[in-house]
């Protein structure tokens, strides 16, 4: 359990911290972080290899090779999460509304799944051909896809969401049950801004 009392502090979870490339799997026990409000956890599994699958929530931080408790946090002002090189798939369930969150995917093929939101949330997809799926989102979204070909699927928008596709020739689908055809595009109610690499496709949806 750890309490960061007051000021701005820096709390670093991984193998080799404070330098990077570490991974998390000796997160094994429960690790409680309560922070002040005006702090920053960074997690660090950039030295992975193997595929794994992680889950982000308003209060907790699962997966990855980490014990079936997970870290289980509070009061962060910023939270920064790596990830491995092996191919992941990441769900973010939610993000705290006075949190900025960076979720860097790695250098494999990534899957990560968007379902809500609070705060302001950045997605970077970085190298390997990945897959981002935005089903919801209530506050600022940015998604950085990295220099492959990527898919980013956007189902719905509550608020602002950037994309910016990076290099390669990505593709942007749009609709209610994107990649699927058959949806609607009415739930598109928040701005969505692309700005494509010149060689990308971008499919828009209303055929429902």
């Amino acid at each position: 359990i750890v309490n960061t009392g007051t000021g701005s502090n820096i709390i670093n979870v991984g193998s080799l911290e404070p330098v990077l490339g570490g991974i998390v799997d000796n997160i094994q026990g429960i690790l409680t972080l309560i922070g002040s409000g005006t702090d920053t956890m960074n997690v660090d599994d950039t030295g992975s290899t193997i595929a794994k699958t992680g889950t982000l929530t308003l209060t907790t931080l699962t997966g990855l090779g980490m014990g079936a408790s997970g870290i289980i946090f509070s009061g962060l002002s910023v939270l920064n999460i790596s990830l491995g090189s092996g191919g992941n798939t990441f769900t973010i369930s939610n993000t705290n509304t006075f949190t900025t969150t960076t979720l860097n995917s790695g250098s494999g093929a990534d899957i990560v799944n968007l379902t809500t939101d609070s705060g302001t949330t950045t997605i970077n997809g970085q190298a390997g051909n990945d897959t981002i799926n935005i089903f919801a989102d209530k506050a600022t979204t940015n998604i950085n896809s990295g220099n492959n070909d990527d898919t980013i699927n956007i189902q719905t928008t509550g608020a602002v969401t950037n994309v910016n596709t990076g290099t390669g020739t990505n593709v942007v689908n749009v609709g209610s049950v994107a990649p699927a055809v058959g949806g609607i595009v009415d739930n598109i109610q928040g701005a969505l801004i692309i700005v494509g690499s010149g060689t990308d496709t971008m499919n828009v949806d209303d055929t429902g």
